[in-house]
Formats: structure tokens, sequence, C-alpha cells
């Protein structure tokens, strides 16, 4: 089960900005419990009439998830996010939320630190091939933190699996310059034959 990079590049664009997450909350607590508590406040919120500014008219799902990124931790902001009826850390997708239930939370942050490390290298490459420019002082600065992530915990970074495969461009303009191995072969073959027949007077 996986998500494309296309999809996961998406979420990545709807969160507040690129960081390692260092906790998932679903983790932590009995989730279809915590989603229902948080739609029976917004439920309550709306009985009273009570503003809550960039609140979402829809109601969380508990096909969705609550990641804590690294700064939100080390700096004690984790019931500001498991409060913030905004929802801008919460995640709704059913290939994420399944995979809470399949793997263990550190195997699930590993290879979500490691989408977004391939999601940001690749949103560099496109800056630098597509448009000959620099990448942003941004991009950079996400590349470095989620590296020192795995460097911090002492990961091999080549060894996870991320959630997306990366696909690259085929080349469009048939087979590659060179000889194929056929054609050497069809090649050699003449000329062992051209041999026999020189050497038969054929």
């Amino acid at each position: 089960m996986k998500l494309t990079a296309k999809r996961f590049g998406n979420i990545v664009k709807n969160l507040p900005g690129i960081s390692s997450i260092s906790k998932v909350w679903n983790y932590h607590c009995d989730w279809e419990a915590f989603v229902d508590w948080h739609n029976d406040r917004l439920d309550l919120f709306d009985s009273r009439n009570i503003q809550v500014g960039v609140r979402p008219a829809a109601r969380l799902k508990k096909s969705s998830i609550l990641i804590i990124p690294r700064y939100v931790e080390d700096n004690n902001m984790i019931d500001d996010a498991r409060l913030d009826l905004s929802r801008s850390l919460f995640i709704e997708n059913k290939v994420l939320y399944e995979y809470t239930n399949d793997i263990s939370e550190k195997e699930f942050i590993m290879r979500f630190n490691k989408s977004l490390y391939d999601y940001v290298c690749k949103e560099i490459d496109a800056v630098k091939y597509s448009k000959n420019q620099i990448p942003s002082g941004k991009l950079q600065e996400y590349f470095h933190e989620i590296s020192e992530w795995f460097l911090v915990e002492d990961i091999n970074i080549q060894d996870i699996e991320p959630f997306f495969e990366l696909k690259y461009k085929k080349n469009v303009g048939g087979r590659p310059p060179g000889k194929s191995k056929m054609k050497t072969m069809k090649e050699d073959k003449i000329m062992e034959l051209y041999e026999v027949y020189i050497r038969d007077d054929i």
C-alpha cells in the first residue's frame, strides 16, 4: 500500500510548514474516541454560535492522523496541536491512517520523514534542472532540517523506504545511443560466417 508522489506532495502543501515529525498522536490515544471528542467540541462551538476563525466546516474523519513535528514537541506545544480547531497538523488520508494500524510508530515516523526528504529533494531538482535556478533558501532549510533528524537518530536514510515511489521520466527518443546486445551478437555471427566462407572459398 503506497501513496503516489503527487498525492503526498498535496498533503505536504496543506501543512503549515515542512519539518521532520517526532510523534504521531494516533499511537498515543484511543483515536476513535479522540475524533468523537474533537467533533463534539466543534458541535458545542456551533451550538453557542462561537466563531473559531478558520475552523473547517466539515468534521474530522476517523481515517485521519495527527502528526507532531519536532519543533512542536521541542516547544511543548503538543496540547496546542491536539486542541487546534483549524486542524493544521491533521492529515485526512486513508492510506496513512491504515499504516498507523499496521506498523509501529517508530517505523511510521522514519518512513514519513524519508517521504518528506524525497519530496524536498524532488523539489530542489525541479528548480535546478527545469528552471535553471538556485533552489530557494527555504527548500535548503527543509533539506538540512530533515537530514539532521536522520543524523541525530543515527539512521541511514538510504535504508528507509518512503510512503511513495519516485517515478522518473523515461527517455523518449527510442533506444539510447550505442549498440544493443542483439545487434552485437548478430554482427559477431556475420563475421564468423564470413571467415568460414573466405576460408572455404565460398
